[in-house]
């Protein structure tokens, strides 16, 4: 098995509404059908929905269950992994974390 790296520094991330989107930002969803009704968050200079991570479910490995609540690939080695909450359980905001295998 190969060695799975993390990449984060555990700090909170505001969670943001599709109305707080730049107009560049808003288009790179057009997807959407209602982008006002989407929460967003930018994490090293991209943003992303909420909607576009899975759930670490029953189907997750069990690592990637018991690190974080959703992730999102973007190639075959490597993806974002996202933990709700701060410190605090403050629900408002989110961390998130580069993973890379």
């Amino acid at each position: 098995m190969c060695e799975i790296k993390i990449i984060g520094n555990h700090h909170p991330t505001p969670l943001i509404g599709g109305w707080e989107l730049t107009e560049k930002e808003k288009n790179e969803f057009d997807w959407m059908s209602d982008i006002t009704d989407a929460t967003f968050f930018r994490y090293r200079g991209q943003v992303y929905s909420l909607e576009e991570f899975s759930r670490s479910d029953e189907n997750a490995t069990e690592w990637l269950k018991s690190s974080f609540d959703g992730y999102l690939s973007d190639s075959f080695f490597s993806g974002v992994g996202i933990k709700l909450g701060d410190k605090d359980g403050d629900m408002d905001f989110i961390r998130a974390y580069t993973i890379i295998s």
